[in-house]
């Protein structure tokens, strides 16, 4: 039995050169199909295209009026649970903060 395979099937060791010969052949490929595609000459039948006029209507400008927004709903204030809350609180910083 054999385990290694022989150097003229290994695909590894020609890789270079096969990945350069179908670079090569690939441009060359596309030179000639854009070569001969300059070559190939197309008639083309032109034939008179009976054009209609459309004519447009004067729309006269209409003015929307700009509705006002709703009126806010008013707030209801909520009663704290705990009643010796004062309404407002001081929070001393200090002076040392810029």
């Amino acid at each position: 039995m054999r385990y290694k395979k022989l150097p003229e099937f290994d695909i590894k060791l020609r890789y270079q050169q096969q990945l350069e010969m179908g670079a090569i052949l690939g441009v060359l490929l596309f030179i000639l199909i854009f070569v001969i595609s300059k070559e190939i000459k197309v008639q083309v039948q032109q034939r008179d295209l009976d054009i209609q006029v459309i004519e447009v209507e004067e729309v006269e400008q209409t003015i929307q009026e700009k509705v006002a927004p709703p009126p806010a709903l008013p707030t209801v204030p909520v009663a704290s649970e705990d009643e010796d809350l004062p309404d407002d609180i001081d929070y001393d910083i200090g002076e040392d903060i810029d």
